[in-house]
This record gives structure tokens, C-alpha cells and sequence, in this order.
């Protein structure tokens, strides 16, 4: 569940992004989605982002709103099904990704 401070944005967003408590936080783009969610786009790949920990947003110093981290769907679970099926082989493991 997100919770926005500052209005809930209606387009896409620049903000700042704190993942942990000493993180020195990082670009991305944030984007609301219906239900109190939003879809956050980092600038650069963090180590460590892990489900259940606080995000937190920033215009600068104003913190704008946050949330928690939840896990994300894989990016292509039909590709994975697909060569899963073709291969009689044992599949890769899965990869995760944060946006």
C-alpha cells in the first residue's frame, strides 16, 4: 500500500527513492496505480531491494509519500512456460527483477 503526503501523482513522476534506512537513495520513476499502488522505475539496479521493506519518496528533502515493497510478477512467465515445455531439459532458474 503506498500513501502519498504530497497528492497522489497523475502522471509519471521524477522522484528520489530511499529503499533502506542508510540508503543515500537513487532516481527512478514513479507511476500511481489504481488501488494504492504504484509501479517505481529505478535509474540505476539497487542490491538488496527485498519485499517487505519501507520505500520511501522524495522531491529533494520533502518526502512525498511511500510504501512497501512487494514482489513483482517475472517479467515474461509465457516465455519461461513456452521453453519449459519445448526443452526436456531442466529450465534455468528463475530470474527476479525490480521496477
Amino acid at each position: 500500500r503506498v500513501n502519498w503526503l504530497q497528492g497522489e501523482p497523475e502522471d509519471t513522476e521524477r522522484i528520489s527513492v530511499k529503499i533502506r534506512y542508510a540508503h543515500p537513495g537513487t532516481e527512478a520513476s514513479i507511476q500511481s496505480l489504481p488501488g494504492h499502488k504504484a509501479k517505481i522505475q529505478l535509474d540505476t539496479p539497487q542490491r538488496a531491494v527485498t519485499p517487505g521493506q519501507a520505500a520511501v519518496f522524495y522531491d529533494g528533502d520533502i518526502v512525498v509519500g511511500g510504501g512497501w515493497i512487494v514482489r513483482q510478477p517475472a517479467p515474461v512467465p509465457a516465455l519461461f512456460s513456452l521453453w519449459s515445455r519445448r526443452c526436456r531439459t531442466k529450465p534455468p532458474p528463475p530470474r527476479s527483477f525490480m521496477s
